[in-house]
């Protein structure tokens, strides 16, 4: 949903399941409610008498339930949800819901179904649309499963330490050899004679590289990234 690193995209690519997605329609009402009960709670069932060559899916670490084009719901159904809720944080899962109308939304809180700091709905979410709901899922899961942010923010670490004190950078050649993994290409060899044209440069979260509008001297230049990322802003 979110244009990331290679590596996150990578990893994503074969873990999302660890995502499972339940798009409801219509009238919810306490039979059809429990169905979605009985589904997610088949989530984290371990299956019987399953053959050891048959892939299983994983217990999942996020669960989002589209309420878009659900019409209404009755007060039977809301304490079917707060049964999946707290389904969920037993299981220490994630509940992401989205979509959810103006009207829905007072329904589920009259029933005790609402976001807090609590305990018990500490995990629930509220998104707007499905979208921003999925996207805050991946995510989650880069940031508390996954952790390539952090192994990535220690080699950067670790390259700046060797760059004070011992006067070697790899940060350059760490960059070229992520291009090469992300493109298919073969090209870090040839380019690193280029290191030696290299100033390594730390930018803080928040800070502008440089702004082509307002800045008549910017000089410009190649831009390789060693550790993070950075977003191109268009006025």
């Amino acid at each position: 949903t979110i244009e990331r690193a290679f590596n996150d995209g990578s990893w994503l690519d074969q873990n999302g399941d660890m995502i499972q997605v339940l798009i409801l329609q219509n009238y919810l009402f306490f039979g059809n409610a429990s169905s979605c009960l009985r589904y997610i709670d088949s989530m984290f069932e371990e299956p019987l008498n399953i053959p050891d060559n048959v892939p299983l899916p994983p217990i999942p670490k996020v669960v989002i339930i589209d309420f878009a084009i659900v019409t209404g719901m009755d007060t039977s159904a809301v304490d079917v949800f707060a049964e999946i809720v707290t389904l969920c944080k037993t299981n220490s899962c994630q509940v992401y819901i989205s979509g959810l109308s103006y009207n829905l939304r007072n329904i589920l809180a009259m029933g005790g179904v609402s976001p807090s700091k609590s305990n018990d709905f500490k995990l629930l979410k509220y998104y707007h649309d499905f979208d921003t709901a999925l996207g805050r899922a991946e995510d989650y899961l880069l940031s508390h499963v996954c952790n390539i942010a952090e192994r990535e923010r220690r080699t950067a670490e670790g390259n700046k330490i060797k760059r004070i004190h011992h006067g070697v950078d790899n940060g350059f050649l760490h960059a070229l050899g992520s291009i090469d993994d992300q493109h298919g290409t073969d090209f870090a060899c040839e380019l690193s004679q280029l290191k030696d044209f290299v100033i390594p440069i730390t930018i803080r979260p928040g800070e502008t590289l440089f702004d082509v509008g307002r800045n008549d001297n910017c000089d410009g230049g190649l831009y390789f990234i060693e550790h993070g990322l950075m977003r191109v802003e268009q006025d």
